[in-house]
């Protein structure tokens, strides 16, 4: 995004680029370890659901939920113990999505359990096995950091920020937007599994970095006051 500000912009503007942060004391490795099992439990996932996990407050088109959906519903054809997790969205917009996957997807309620807003996400991240966002846009979204953090693999579009935390092979997937091609992306991931990867916010900071990031910018910043 300053990237593309820099060329409209007057030439002695500066853009000072500050990741976002997150909470590591939540999100964390540890996080999985002491919740997964009860979580799991909890939700009705059985040792042989794989499930991906998404999350968003709001916007969940521009998010690329339907994406998911499509893709997921080609892949759990041939692999019914697909489950898809969906953390967030008021009662309002909870039901429109339950409207829409009736009609689009009768059987979603066998596999997609729509979660609602959770003041503790950091444990549904526990109960899951991958993080799939295949968004249309976001600038650094805080989701994928705080998934990253807990050392879950990142499926994820190119957008604004994903190039912070991805790294294509490695941490995660890069998807294509083509629910088509991202459901053969994801049977790849499903037969080829990535190797145990180190937990990372990838560019993102802690909450104690940040602050000190930001007194930074603040300190070798010069500010030009207009004389009266």
């Amino acid at each position: 995004i300053a990237g593309e500000l820099r060329p409209l912009l007057h030439g002695e503007a500066k853009i000072e680029v500050l990741p976002n942060s997150y909470d590591e004391t939540r999100f964390n490795p540890e996080v999985r370890l002491r919740w997964r099992d009860a979580m799991r439990a909890e939700l009705g996932y059985l040792p042989e659901h794989f499930v991906f996990v998404f999350t968003s407050q709001g916007h969940h088109r521009r998010k690329g939920f339907w994406l998911a959906v499509e893709a997921l519903n080609h892949v759990r054809q041939a692999r019914p113990g697909i489950r898809f997790l969906v953390v967030g969205g008021s009662p309002e917009r909870l039901a429109e999505l339950r409207q829409k996957l009736t009609v689009i997807v009768p059987d979603w309620q066998t596999w997609i359990h729509l979660a609602g807003n959770q003041p503790e996400p950091e444990k549904y991240l526990a109960a899951s096995d991958a993080f799939l966002f295949p968004s249309y846009f976001e600038a650094f979204c805080l989701a994928e950091i705080e998934a990253g953090a807990c050392g879950l693999p990142l499926l994820l579009t190119p957008h604004h920020g994903s190039e912070m935390i991805l790294q294509d092979g490695v941490n995660g997937v890069k998807l294509s937007s083509n629910p088509v091609d991202m459901a053969g992306q994801i049977e790849g991931f499903l037969e080829d599994p990535l190797p145990p990867i180190n937990a990372g916010s990838g560019r993102g900071l802690t909450r104690a970095a940040y602050a000190s990031h930001l007194d930074l910018i603040y300190a070798t910043s010069s500010v030009l006051v207009p004389s009266p």
